[in-house]
């Protein structure tokens, strides 16, 4: 069997995800019976040309990648279940994977300008993906108000790409409703990943040092540089000491803060509070 040239496209959904475990995991086993002693054995490398039209990761816009690259937890489809039984908000889609427990529901693109209500959570804890990426959000939800129980329940919230706005100061009302909000999210003890990038939050609550995410994207790449702010600092040091030392249990992966600024300042955040003139901001 030989490598062909040509690049296939492919929806890379769940339908998709028992080939790519044959490809993975039995094809040799198939083949090799009938293979002569001079034909070389198919692997992986023959699928490599397969490419996905579009990233599945929720809330991600990337190129398109290789079939076989995708993660299998990504291979997601529409749940007819939740559809007909008119679960799922009307302004997203909520899908699920093939053969593991858990919900993604994707409200992407839609004009939102609130989080939505009555988001329908799965059982046993399992995972909750939930984006609201790319729409017109401004301000952040009462969690403690009927039908934002699914906060308690959310895995991966991803908000990147929403005009919400803390620059203010730390009385300002959205900012503590983004404490607020950081508070049930830890409550619930389930979420792992929380996405921020591309708002405009240029304070943020110390709460999300102690929250136990494995990951989280920071807003745009400006934060204010002030007293309120030095503790993020000693956050980022105290994550690559352990990444340094392979501690990743306790580490939380922070996208790009190598790469924050001060708002109006130009300055580096990492080096800014060298200056004898930090404080004084």
């Amino acid at each position: 069997m030989e490598s062909s040239n040509i690049s296939k496209m492919l929806e890379c959904d769940c339908n998709l995800y028992q080939m790519k475990q044959f490809i993975d995991n039995q094809l040799i086993n198939y083949v090799a019976p009938y293979i002569y002693s001079n034909t070389l054995i198919p692997d992986r490398s023959n699928f490599q040309s397969w490419m996905c039209k579009l990233n599945p990761i929720l809330g991600k816009k990337r190129d398109p990648m290789s079939f076989l690259d995708v993660d299998d937890d990504n291979f997601i489809c529409i749940n007819r279940e939740l559809k007909e039984k008119k679960l799922c908000p009307e302004f997203c889609e909520c899908l699920s994977h093939y053969d593991q427990p858990g919900y993604y529901i994707k409200c992407e693109s839609m004009g939102l300008e609130y989080f939505p209500k009555y988001i329908p959570v799965p059982d046993n804890g399992a995972k909750l993906v939930v984006s609201l990426a790319h729409n017109n959000i401004a301000s952040f939800p009462d969690c403690d108000e009927k039908g934002y129980e699914w906060l308690l329940n959310v895995t991966s919230l991803n908000i990147e790409d929403n005009p919400v706005n803390i620059k203010s100061s730390l009385d300002d009302v959205e900012f503590c409703n983004f404490d607020r909000l950081l508070r049930c999210l830890k409550h619930g003890e389930n979420i792992q990943h929380l996405f921020l990038a591309q708002t405009g939050i240029a304070y943020i609550p110390q709460r999300i040092e102690n929250m136990g995410l494995r990951s989280v994207s920071l807003p745009n790449h400006e934060l204010q540089c002030d007293c309120n702010t030095i503790w993020l600092k000693t956050w980022f040091q105290q994550n690559e000491r352990q990444e340094h030392n392979g501690n990743t249990s306790k580490r939380t992966e922070i996208e790009s803060y190598q790469t924050l600024y001060c708002v109006g300042t130009g300055n580096s955040f990492m080096h800014f509070f060298l200056s004898e003139t930090a404080y004084g901001i």
